[in-house]
């Protein structure tokens, strides 16, 4: 079946294809006591093959090498949401198999293939997740639900929830944390922005503190990984002296990628006249 993140509206029609939208598909899968792949190649809708009640759950499209969205019936999915709870880190589901079922849950249940309380179940385990990979992935679904629910009335229990999810990997990945391998520098960017995002008040705190002290102190800049948290952080928490020290930083600086940070930071100012200013003086340049 063709997967489409937004379906068809009721009676409408996909494009004609000579191939009627049938792939050949190299399906590969594990289950939960065979880490093991097993291939089968799929040619048609009606291929089938025969898994053994022993064999636990199945976690099809190892390692996400293949371009397809993978569905499983109920009791599977809760089979998988189980063990990823009780262990997430075991050897059976690799980090970008976590990414894997994690993103399929997400991305079906935005197609309305399946209910959004399966993924959700699912993101529970992330408060043991170590891992970039998973992280990454669920966070990108994280802030899609959250533009989806940021005007409804359940926003801030949905809100409070994601914080929860957050906070033992924010407090293993605090500001301070140094010597970290290159995953996990990303992992600490991934979950404080979030974090921040999300209401943790700490981070804007920390944030601010840091920028405060670059101001004072040029020999102490903020870590390169760090800048994309602590400027619109600071910013947002602070006034125009931030703003209009961050602005003279973007006029400063001959790194573009510097200057994209800066716009970013810049951007997130809570005073109305100065984003006015903002924009008038981009506008002008």
């Amino acid at each position: 079946e063709r997967f489409l993140l937004n379906p068809l509206p009721s009676g409408g029609e996909m494009a004609p294809s000579p191939y009627d939208y049938v792939w050949i598909i190299p399906f590969d899968y594990i289950t939960s006591t065979k880490s093991s792949s097993t291939k089968e190649l799929i040619s048609n809708r009606q291929d089938t093959f025969t898994l053994s009640s022993s064999d636990g759950f199945i976690k099809a499209n190892v390692k996400q090498n293949g371009f397809y969205r993978v569905n499983y019936d109920l009791q599977n999915w809760q089979a998988i949401i189980n063990h990823l709870k009780q262990s997430p880190d075991s050897n059976v589901l690799s980090p970008v198999d976590r990414a894997g079922v994690i993103d399929d849950a997400f991305a079906l249940s935005s197609a309305g293939l399946i209910n959004i309380t399966v993924a959700l179940d699912m993101s529970l385990y992330l408060r043991n997740e170590r891992d970039y990979v998973p992280w990454s992935a669920s966070i990108t679904w994280l802030y899609i639900l959250s533009d989806r629910l940021s005007l409804t009335e359940i926003y801030g229990e949905y809100q409070r929830y994601v914080s929860y999810l957050l906070n033992d990997t924010i407090t293993r990945y605090h500001f301070d944390m140094t010597d970290l391998s290159h995953l996990e520098t990303f992992l600490q960017t991934e979950v404080l922005q979030a974090g921040w995002r999300f209401g943790n008040e700490d981070i804007g705190n920390t944030a601010s503190s840091m920028f405060r002290n670059w101001m004072t102190n040029a020999d102490q800049p903020i870590p390169p990984n760090l800048r994309v948290v602590v400027y619109p952080a600071a910013i947002a928490c602070g006034g125009e002296e931030e703003w209009e020290f961050l602005w003279q930083r973007y006029l400063n600086t001959s790194d573009p990628y510097e200057k994209i940070l800066c716009l970013f930071g810049l951007s997130h100012s809570n005073e109305p006249w100065i984003l006015s200013r903002y924009t008038y003086i981009y506008l002008c340049t």
